[in-house]
């Protein structure tokens, strides 16, 4: 069984399947850093793949240690 998350915003249906490095938007795969990966019974999903699943960019503050996901 294929492992998948999906992230739906307006008319953007973003999947993310486990082990595969790609996010497949409305059908279109796109590359990310990373893609899902399971732990502990949890899907994980990358700060910067959710931002291409919901069209925001993903930034980190090294001095701060945050991460801030903005919504275009």
């Amino acid at each position: 069984a294929t492992k998948t998350a999906t992230f739906i915003k307006g008319d953007r249906v973003a999947q993310l399947t486990v082990g595969d490095p790609q996010v497949k938007l409305n059908g279109v795969a796109l590359p990310t850093d990373k893609g899902a990966e399971l732990k502990d019974g949890r899907t994980y999903v990358s700060l910067s793949a959710a931002g291409v699943a919901l069209g925001a960019v993903a930034s980190w503050d090294n001095a701060t240690k945050t991460a801030t996901l903005t919504v275009k």
